[in-house]
């Protein structure tokens, strides 16, 4: 966690080349975050991450929270929430274990509000905190996704919480239901059910980027 912190100092990060491995050893542009940083012209702006780190790449005012989810002795997932006035948005950055915790790289799903839906640049926390406002909403979906995944009552249910498509799980994923709620192909956000917690996928920052518990069953 304080390695991560490091990341976002404003003040910079003068060893952060200690602290890189794989893909960001190579390069780590940061001018795809154009939702917080400073006012500067983006066209210009391509910055070398041994210049300039995460930290100084945002808003001084941007208030972040990490959380940390351990995935295996070797890896090691923080989850940062930036937020800014009425706008958010999440980053996940995930550590390996070669002589000491390093970044391997970054992703955010900042991205997904291509379908302009209301979840759009909104934060994980924000969401966890819809679906819990309308936790029996979904659970009523839910069972219409069960008996009749393409009846026009899980149709209209979904449309009327937001959720733009409401799958079955892969032949591995036995028994998950997901609620996509923005997103195209592989860059998606949404709520996933499993009935047994045997049966949660694997997190490994490939199909799965992250998944935050919200609720029992």
């Amino acid at each position: 966690m304080q390695i991560a912190e490091k990341f976002f100092d404003p003040n910079g990060f003068p060893d952060v080349g200690n602290y890189l491995c794989c893909e960001l050893n190579f390069e780590m542009d940061t001018s795809k975050f154009w939702y917080l940083q400073k006012d500067i012209d983006l066209h210009d702006y391509v910055p070398d991450y041994r210049k300039q780190t995460l930290g100084q790449a945002f808003r001084k005012k941007a208030k972040k929270t990490y959380q940390q989810f351990y995935l295996n002795p070797d890896t090691t997932l923080i989850s940062v929430e930036l937020t800014d006035k009425d706008f958010g948005t999440d980053l996940y950055l995930y550590f390996e274990y070669k002589n000491g915790w390093k970044l391997s790289y970054i992703v955010s799903l900042a991205l997904t509000n291509v379908m302009l839906s209301k979840f759009a640049h909104q934060t994980d926390a924000k969401t966890i905190e819809y679906f819990n406002q309308n936790s029996n909403e979904f659970d009523t979906l839910l069972m219409e996704a069960q008996k009749n995944i393409e009846a026009e009552s899980t149709k209209k249910k979904a449309k009327d919480l937001g959720v733009l498509v409401v799958e079955k799980g892969d032949d591995w994923e036995n028994d998950c239901y997901r609620f996509i709620l923005d997103g195209v192909t592989d860059n998606e956000i949404g709520f996933l059910f499993i009935d047994d917690e045997s049966k949660k996928p694997k997190v490994d920052g490939d199909y799965y980027i992250i998944l935050k518990p919200i609720k029992k069953g």
